[in-house]
């Protein structure tokens, strides 16, 4: 009996090594979606669970379950971050796809100005390019794409999935993630209409194909941009074009303007508190959390942390692991020491390559010791803790921070 091509494709294997790769197999999984099957019970009986999904692929029986609608707010204003969350089986698939089509390549998403959401590719090579693109053309013309997302054509999306893959097996597989839905419940709708998100329209965040599907939507404007020679960095939403005059940056940026508007897609207008902005030769370019600006002393474009960047990460921790929220979240110590480890660990790794790391890595070492002063003085007291031996900190733990505690009893 010959096996149909989806299900060698996402074979039980091919499903098992996603699910070894997924966040969903660590102490970060994701959420579960409207079957309320968390992570941690679909593991129980990972190989059943693999197995009955695999036979209904092969079946043809395999769907979509609706998505689950969480609501993120959004810093510095009273809108949300709508994401929606597929269910542990549903993500599993659909990584196991974009596993495939990435080991095949089977996008046309690889460019030089694209960097988001690319195997092998970050921030920092994007804000490097960025860098190095101000470096050769000093003036610079920064938007973002209105509600990217949730406004991304779905026929012309459709449209370029059919023509990538043709009558391959998986071709449906990926145009119904892309008409994947949230759970139909009023206060659902209410949600999403208070967004702008409106059914049959763009692609849902949160789902594991959404990523490559946004980055193919662009895909025939990246090589556009790269036809007219225009220098482009590009991360998902956010643009920068770079040119060596005030007027080349301008019809530059109404070259965007014209191929988004061809995809029914818009940037803001240039102007007052708008997105969309130009910058001189001497002004500092925002962009992904850092800033490119000229500095006298290195007599070339470097890229920095912003004050305000720093200032905002250390409210967020501040924030995340104040004692109220460790109490509201029921962690133990042990689990906040883990976390904000790795917090800490992510935040240094995304900003290692800037210029003045030095100033972030001092903040965060002062934080860290205002956060374990807070939770200790609120938990223990300082008394209680400045005795506990180290056998007593192993078993609570906390191995590590008996010197972190002598400093903050120093620096009172």
């Amino acid at each position: 009996m010959q096996v149909s091509k989806p299900s060698k494709i996402l074979s039980v294997s091919a499903l098992t090594e996603a699910w070894n790769s997924s966040r969903d197999r660590s102490r970060a999984r994701g959420g579960d979606g409207v079957d309320h099957v968390t992570s941690a019970i679909f593991k129980r009986n990972l190989a059943a669970n693999i197995s009955a999904i695999h036979s209904e692929i092969k079946s043809g029986q395999f769907g979509y379950a609706p998505l689950r609608v969480i609501r993120i707010p959004k810093t510095n204003n009273d809108k949300f971050r709508i994401i929606c969350v597929p269910t542990v089986r549903d993500r599993l698939v659909q990584r196991s796809i974009c596993a495939y089509l990435e080991n095949k390549r089977k996008f046309p998403i690889y460019n030089n100005s694209s960097f988001g959401f690319l195997k092998g590719v970050s921030t920092l090579k994007a804000i490097e390019a960025a860098r190095s693109a101000r470096s050769r053309g000093t003036w610079c013309f920064k938007t973002d794409i209105e509600s990217f997302f949730d406004r991304i054509p779905r026929n012309y999306l459709k449209e370029e999935v059919r023509k990538k893959l043709g009558n391959s097996s998986l071709t449906k597989l990926v145009l119904d993630a892309i008409d994947c839905e949230a759970e139909a419940k009023p206060s659902v709708a209410r949600t999403l209409a208070a967004q702008g998100i409106k059914r049959g329209e763009g692609v849902r965040q949160g789902m594991p194909l959404s990523p490559m599907l946004a980055n193919l939507a662009l895909a025939r404007f990246d090589k556009e941009i790269e036809r007219q020679a225009i220098r482009m960095v590009r991360y998902a939403d956010d643009l920068v074009v770079f040119a060596d005059s005030k007027d080349a940056a301008i019809a530059a940026g109404s070259v965007v303007t014209l191929l988004l508007q061809k995809l029914d897609l818009k940037i803001p207008n240039l102007g007052g508190n708008s997105k969309t902005i130009v910058r001189g030769p001497d002004d500092p370019l925002e962009f992904l959390g850092q800033e490119i600006l000229y500095l006298d002393k290195s007599d070339a474009y470097v890229a920095r942390i912003s004050k305000a960047q720093i200032a905002k990460i250390v409210s967020s921790l501040k924030a995340e692991y104040s004692p109220s929220e460790i109490v509201r979240e029921k962690l133990t110590l042990a689990d906040v020491n883990i976390a904000l480890s790795r917090t800490l660990s992510a935040y240094r790794g995304a900003y290692a390559h800037a210029s003045n790391y030095q100033a972030l890595d001092g903040q965060l070492r002062a934080t860290t010791r205002a956060i374990i002063k807070d939770v200790l003085e609120t938990i223990f007291g300082f008394e209680i803790v400045r005795n506990i031996t180290p056998e007593g900190q192993q078993f609570l733990g906390i191995e590590g921070l008996h010197d972190q505690v002598e400093e903050l009893l120093d620096d009172t």
